[in-house]
């Protein structure tokens, strides 16, 4: 993957607050793994370089964002308008990622080569609709919950050993590829955009990749990171 290149900060929380701190925040985590059985929680924090607080404002974007997604692929599919089907679970595939949802990435990208290359997709339809509404309904229960409070969010640490003009060039690389893991590459370096005063910036064009506005991602890319 061209993002491998950046190194997740490690433990955040055990690198700024010291063990202490991490150890309060562990009788949380697997009440959090059991709200959200079908999120891979441990890996999601892994690849946003611990940011807790970016771990939930991506679910509750997932939520708002494609909460009504299934039922949009669905009309798609009944009008044979294949290619908003297809770039539906595109995107879907790649939020899914992007949240550690391993298993609703998985029938994702297979109902998502199947539209594409018009293979009979039927059988792949149930799975995929079954898993999103699982996990759109943990996601929104976990939000409702309490859990989010017993969480200490750890404060960031001071240093950043991003290349954002490497970084950009690489993105941009995906973005011409129309790589959907491209979302894992913004969410790694969401910590050092924050250190950098740049989380702003990255989150912008989060929303333009989000919503596969490619062409104006790159743009807003080149504004904002190539100046």
């Amino acid at each position: 993957m061209l993002c491998e290149w950046i190194t997740p900060q490690q433990d955040v929380t055990e690198q700024q607050t010291g063990a202490g701190s991490q150890a309060s925040d562990e009788p949380v985590m697997p009440r959090l793994d059991s709200l959200l059985s079908g999120i891979n929680s441990r890996l999601a924090l892994l690849r946003i370089g611990g940011n807790q607080k970016l771990f939930f404002k991506l679910l509750r974007d997932f939520v708002n964002d494609h909460g009504h997604d299934n039922e949009k692929l669905l009309h798609a599919l009944d009008a044979d308008d294949v290619t908003k089907a297809h770039r539906l679970v595109h995107t879907i595939r790649g939020v899914a990622g992007s949240i550690g949802a391993e298993k609703l990435e998985q029938k994702a990208e297979q109902l998502e080569q199947a539209i594409a290359r018009e293979f009979p997709y039927s059988d792949l339809l149930q799975p995929f609709t079954s898993e999103f509404q699982t996990v759109m309904a943990q996601i929104d229960e976990m939000l409702q919950s309490d859990v989010i409070d017993q969480i200490k969010i750890p404060k960031k640490i001071s240093d950043s050993s991003i290349s954002w003009q490497e970084w950009s060039l690489k993105v941009d690389a995906m973005l011409v590829d129309g790589d959907p893991s491209v979302i894992n590459c913004l969410d790694q370096a969401a910590s050092h955009a924050e250190v950098a005063g740049l989380s702003n910036s990255l989150y912008l064009l989060r929303t333009k990749i989000i919503n596969y506005d490619y062409d104006e991602g790159r743009k807003l890319l080149r504004e904002l990171f190539l100046k």
